[in-house]
C-alpha cells in the first residue's frame, strides 16, 4: 500500500513541477485505499482516482508522521478561499467528504 501512495504522490508532484491542471484531473496512477478500515469509507468514501483521495493519503501522512502540522487546515482555507464548490466535487470530494478518515483527514 505504501508504494502505490509514494507512487501516486510522485505523480501528482511531477503534475505540479510541470505546471499541469490537477484540480479535476483523473489520476493514472491511484493511491490504494485501505478496504478493512471505515474510516476510509464512513460517513464518505474516499475514492482514488480523484485528488480528494490523494490529498486524504498526504494527510493521513503527514498527521502521523507530524501530529501537530497545520497542513490540511490550511489547505482546506486555501481552498475555500479560492476555489467554488462545484471544483470541490470534481476533486472528488462529496457529502461527507469532511469527516473521513485519519482523524477527519480533511475536516479542517
Amino acid at each position: 500500500m505504501a508504494e502505490s501512495w509514494l507512487v501516486a504522490l510522485n505523480t501528482v508532484r511531477n503534475c505540479c513541477a510541470h505546471h499541469s491542471r490537477l484540480w479535476n484531473k483523473t489520476l493514472g496512477t491511484k493511491p490504494m485505499i485501505p478496504r478493512d478500515d471505515t474510516a476510509w469509507h464512513e460517513p464518505h468514501e474516499v475514492g482514488n482516482h480523484k485528488m480528494f483521495g490523494t490529498l486524504t493519503v498526504l494527510s493521513y501522512m503527514l498527521e502521523t508522521i507530524a501530529p501537530a502540522t497545520s497542513w490540511r487546515s490550511r489547505l482546506l482555507d486555501l481552498m475555500e478561499e479560492r476555489l467554488p464548490r462545484e471544483e470541490w466535487r470534481a476533486m472528488g470530494f462529496g457529502d461527507g467528504a469532511s469527516e473521513t478518515v485519519g482523524g477527519s483527514a480533511l475536516s479542517g
